[in-house]
């Protein structure tokens, strides 16, 4: 319970500094992942140049829990499991084929070209890299006229992969740690998996009496004539509490913190169904799950990209060549090509299959976070070399998303314009 509440100070301490960081640069922190990195790793040169004597890494690992969970609860609530083939194939697709072919080709690769790396330390990494599957500029996305089939695919597959990997990277941690004295080589597995199994039931249980309770305070409000805007404000703060009950449920009672806010969130979904818009567009606010996504992507997701700036970015410097040519590849073809094939059969506007084959599952926040985690795994076989693959595949991943985002989009919209105008001619 005490390190529970340590690390909830340490987390509202650091969304604090990442807020004043955003006033001094007169921008928000999220809208400039490379830049919030930049400023965490300068932090930590000015420190070490200070001879500040930093605190031992492995004090951010309960806080990069709670702020995983965090996002697995938020991306979690974005989905309805049992939809989401019916309302965006595209989605599903990159969820359900994509995404293990990615984690496949990622696993085989690092086997290979990084040496003195096991199959469970090669499938620890590629399941970091599968945790974000967040695209950069979403809200220049939603700004662009752009279809809304590929608007609705790239914020569905974010969802989708962040809380569906979840699971994946602890089951991977959980066969990469080394079993303890007198212990059964499969014993930190079979912890893993009890955890998780835990996490599952005590999230769900959560998640669903979230809903059901923002259902009957939105009853009783509208007898004092509550707003649609006024509605979704308030099952989002029912769902807050509702994913804050199971971190806190599964921290007391050996759950997987992560696990259960994903099931919280993806419980909470199923039950609060669709929320339909108001009738007067005027009046119209977010809905409860765009709430929720924009709350993980202001606050979650800036501290997140600070926190690994400032622990994990100078591990940058002890990088070799095999190490730089996987994370480039890991980056872009080993991660564009799997995407392209499990679009190969999905129906896309013009441009629509290549555009979302390299906008989206570039690693991100939910990788940093997970990487920050596994510092305080000491019992993780070549926890070294895992995370200074991870930091060098990270930075990779957000500089040259960040920096392909523009073109990219900008190409995508001539491509679909293009497209519509051969079909106005024909």
């Amino acid at each position: 319970m005490t390190a529970f509440i340590e690390s909830l100070a340490f987390v509202c301490a650091l969304f604090a500094t990442v807020a004043a960081l955003s006033l001094a640069l007169g921008r928000r922190a999220g809208d400039a992942p490379a830049l919030t990195l930049f400023a965490g790793l300068c932090v930590a040169l000015a420190a070490d140049a200070l001879g500040v004597t930093p605190p031992s890494i492995d004090f951010a690992a309960g806080p990069a829990g709670l702020g995983l969970a965090a996002l697995s609860f938020a991306a979690a609530a974005q989905l309805r499991l049992r939809a989401l083939f019916r309302r965006n194939k595209a989605a599903f697709r990159l969820a359900a084929i994509g995404a293990p072919l990615c984690f496949g080709f990622w696993a085989l690769s690092a086997f290979v070209m990084l040496p003195q790396t096991t199959a469970a330390t090669a499938g620890l990494i590629a399941a970091a890299l599968l945790l974000d599957g967040a695209a950069f500029d979403r809200a220049a996305l939603a700004a662009a006229p752009a279809p809304a089939s590929v608007k609705r695919a790239t914020r569905l597959e974010c969802a989708a992969i962040a809380a569906i990997g979840a699971p994946i990277a602890i089951l991977c941690l959980g066969a990469a740690t080394a079993a303890g004295p007198g212990e059964p080589a499969a014993a930190p597995l079979f912890f893993a998996a009890l955890s998780m199994l835990k996490g599952f039931l005590i999230g769900g249980v959560c998640g669903l009496g979230a809903a059901l309770l923002g259902d009957r305070l939105v009853t009783l409000g509208r007898r004092w004539s509550l707003t649609p805007g006024e509605a979704s404000a308030v099952r989002a703060g029912a769902a807050i509490a509702g994913g804050l009950a199971a971190c806190l449920g599964a921290s007391l009672l050996g759950g997987n913190v992560v696990v259960a806010a994903a099931a919280a969130g993806l419980l909470w979904s199923e039950q609060m169904g669709r929320e339909q818009a108001p009738p007067d567009i005027a009046t119209w606010r977010p809905n409860a799950r765009r709430r929720l996504q924009r709350l993980a992507e202001r606050t979650v997701t800036p501290a997140a990209y600070f926190a690994f700036g400032f622990l994990l970015a100078p591990r940058l410097a002890e990088a070799d060549l095999l190490t730089v040519m996987f994370a480039v590849a890991a980056t872009t073809i080993l991660r564009a090509a799997p995407r392209l094939m499990a679009l190969k059969r999905a129906t896309l506007p013009a441009g629509g299959r290549n555009f979302l084959a390299w906008y989206g599952g570039a690693p991100g926040a939910g990788t940093a976070l997970f990487l920050i985690m596994l510092t305080g795994e000491p019992a993780v076989a070549g926890l070294d070399a895992a995370l200074t693959v991870g930091a060098l595949c990270v930075a990779c991943g957000v500089v040259g998303a960040r920096a392909s985002s523009k073109p990219l989009l900008d190409g995508f919209l001539q491509s679909a314009a293009r497209g519509r105008r051969r079909a106005a001619f024909a």
